[in-house]
């Protein structure tokens, strides 16, 4: 809720800054919730694509796989390779041919390439208006410091830090190196 803006509230003295810090919130609350909706909309494509992909090779229920990686791609790292693991698994025991199961396996772990290392990030990018590279290293660091909450949290915690760098005035010039 807005528990945390209400002590903000008591503890800022000027009506100046108050009016400030809603500000500062509010573009928080929006920066945050269009990184939840970008993201769900490219976990919701890219599973349609690898839905559609299993439909042509022939593995049956391809629905119900591009159900599956939708909701698997939102766990950080392990939730690609977890989908790409089940969806081979479900290919070996039904396709015939070791040819055909690679196949799968080759085009899901594609498609998991594309969107991971391509789309994700100039998506969020210009979404966020956050630099891309600026957000692979986010999520390399925040990462390794963390594990998986931190890649989770990695591009939201970039985004609250850059928008109150750009309303600081001594930080200012960080805000800027952040952005796209």
């Amino acid at each position: 809720g807005d528990m945390f803006l209400r002590r903000v509230m008591r503890v800022l003295t000027r009506p100046s800054d108050k009016v400030r810090a809603v500000q500062i919130a509010l573009q928080i609350e929006q920066h945050i919730s269009k990184y939840l909706f970008t993201i769900t909309v490219i976990y919701a494509i890219f599973a349609a694509l690898e839905g559609t992909a299993l439909m042509i090779l022939g593995v049956s229920n391809p629905l119900l796989w591009g159900v599956l990686i939708f909701f698997l791609s939102f766990i950080p790292l392990f939730g690609s390779a977890a989908g790409l693991i089940v969806v081979v698994v479900v290919a070996m025991l039904e396709l015939d041919g070791m040819g055909r199961v690679a196949l799968v396996g080759i085009v899901v772990f594609s498609l998991n390439l594309i969107r991971g290392n391509i789309v994700m990030p100039i998506a969020l990018g210009r979404s966020l208006t956050l630099n891309p590279v600026v957000i692979f290293l986010g999520i390399a660091f925040w990462g390794w410091l963390w594990g998986i909450p931190g890649v989770f949290l990695a591009v939201p915690i970039l985004a609250v830090f850059r928008i109150l760098c750009e309303h600081i005035e001594p930080l200012r010039a960080i805000g800027e190196f952040l952005g796209d």
